[in-house]
C-alpha cells in the first residue's frame, strides 16, 4: 500500500480515535475519564490538545485528497502532534506520580492519555507528508498551544484567586502561590519546545529520505 493511502488512513484513524474518546466522555456521566463527564472536561489540555489534533488530522486528510497540504497546513499538523505529545509526557512524568497510572488509563483517558498521542507521533515519523523545505525555526511554532493556555489558566487564576482550589487550580500549579505558578509555566513553555525540537529531529530523521542525486550526462 502506497504511503499517503496510508496516511489518510491513519489520519482519519486519529481524528475517529478523538471523536470516540469525546463523545466516551460527553455521553458517560460517571466516567472516570478526567475526573468525571460533561463539559466541564473542556478546562483541561488534556481534553484540547486531542481535539486540536483531531481536527487536524481532519483537515490534513481532506487536503491530502485534494492534493492541497501545503507547508503551512503541515506545520499546523506539527504543532498540533507537539501539543498531543506534551498531554502524553506530562501524563507519564508530572501526573502518573501524583495520580497513579491507572487512573489515567481508566475509560477515555487511555485513548486521550495514551493511545491517541503514541498513534500521532508514529504517524509523523512514519507517514507525514513532507516539507517542501523544512526549517527548524518551526519548532519555536510548538509552544503556541501551550502558551495560549496558560495565559488562559493564569488569567482564570489570578480572577477568582483560586491558587490550590482543584475547581481552578486544577494542575496546581499556582498551590505554592503565583511566582511558583508562574515559574511551572515557564518550565511548561520549555518542556513544549523540547518536545518541538525532539519531533522535528525525528521526523527529518526519519520520515524525511535524503534525495537520491543522479550523475548528470
Amino acid at each position: 500500500m502506497k504511503k499517503r493511502n496510508l496516511e489518510l488512513i491513519s489520519n482519519m484513524l486519529i481524528f475517529l480515535l478523538v471523536v470516540a474518546a469525546v463523545l466516551w466522555i460527553f455521553l458517560n456521566q460517571n466516567t472516570k475519564a478526567l475526573a468525571g463527564g460533561g463539559i466541564d472536561v473542556l478546562k483541561y489540555f488534556t481534553v484540547q490538545s486531542n481535539i486540536l489534533v483531531g481536527g487536524a488530522s481532519l483537515m490534513s486528510f481532506i487536503l491530502l485528497l485534494r492534493n492541497k497540504y501545503t507547508d503551512l497546513y503541515k506545520l499546523i499538523k506539527f504543532v498540533c502532534v507537539a501539543a498531543v505529545t506534551l498531554t502524553f509526557v506530562t501524563v507519564l512524568v508530572y501526573l502518573t506520580p501524583l495520580m497513579g497510572f491507572l487512573l489515567l488509563v481508566q475509560d477515555a483517558n487511555s485513548l486521550l492519555h495514551i493511545v491517541i498521542p503514541v498513534i500521532a507521533i508514529i504517524h509523523l515519523f512514519l507517514l507525514e507528508s513532507e516539507f517542501e523545505k523544512p526549517n527548524f525555526v518551526f519548532t519555536l511554532y510548538s509552544v503556541t498551544p501551550m502558551f495560549i493556555y496558560g495565559i488562559g489558566y493564569f488569567i482564570n487564576l489570578i480572577a477568582r484567586n483560586g491558587y490550590g482550589d482543584y475547581r481552578y487550580d486544577f494542575y496546581a500549579f499556582g498551590k505554592f502561590g503565583l511566582g511558583f505558578g508562574i515559574l511551572a509555566f515557564f518550565l511548561m513553555i520549555l518542556l513544549t519546545y523540547a518536545i518541538g525540537v525532539g519531533l522535528y529531529f525525528g521526523y527529518t530523521k526519519i520520515n524525511i529520505k535524503p534525495k537520491i542525486k543522479t550523475s548528470e550526462a
